[in-house]
């Protein structure tokens, strides 16, 4: 007898068949691709859906609005002093601050005036050097002005701003933004117009 036909398996070997590695990898990543590539996707559209269209309002335009409500907050609520020199002060700061572009709400009076000495001196704008010097100085008296009252030691009750010196403090407020938006206009617009 031939022992090579006596040895033999019982039962045939299954086929095998071996996984395709590359094959899996790449849908893998390509799968895992598509997923980070929707998410960036639906990120960026749920970004852009809560961005509203902003009207842009000029500074002055801006300024002028609050100096109103402001003089009408003082005629209805009957604003105290120190409140009413704080929130002029504010505004004519917050207008520096978008139209000069400096941070004019966190600098003193003399850090603003050096600041308006320096952008009014320059060549770039319409401002004439005697006409420069004159309107920081006003904006700095003023400016000193409401910080006394604003910064003041005494109660609300004794400081005596009477409501003809409000106003005229207001009519200030509204000259001086007047001046500063015409000095920051360049030399080709006002030639222009």
């Amino acid at each position: 007898m031939n022992t090579t036909q006596e040895l033999h398996d019982i039962k045939a070997l299954p086929e095998f068949h071996p996984i395709p590695w590359q094959w899996l990898l790449a849908c893998t990543l390509l799968i895992l691709f598509a997923v980070f590539i929707f998410r960036l996707i639906k990120k960026h559209r749920q970004s852009s859906k809560y961005l509203a269209p902003v009207r842009v309002v000029p500074p002055l335009e801006e300024a002028l609005k609050r100096l109103d409500d402001l003089s009408s907050r003082r005629n209805t609520q009957g604003l105290t002093p120190r409140d009413f020199s704080s929130g002029l002060s504010l505004i004519f700061r917050g207008y520096l601050e978008l139209t000069l572009d400096f941070p004019a709400t966190d600098l003193t009076t003399a850090e603003i005036h050096l600041r308006l000495a320096g952008f009014f001196s320059s060549l770039r704008f319409s401002f004439q050097e005697d006409k420069a010097k004159e309107m920081t100085e006003h904006a700095k008296k003023f400016l000193a002005q409401l910080d006394r009252i604003t910064f003041s030691d005494q109660t609300d009750s004794t400081l005596s701003i009477r409501s003809q010196s409000m106003d005229i403090a207001l009519e200030t407020a509204r000259e001086l933004l007047m001046q500063v938006d015409a000095g920051t206009r360049p030399k080709d617009l006002d030639n222009a117009l």
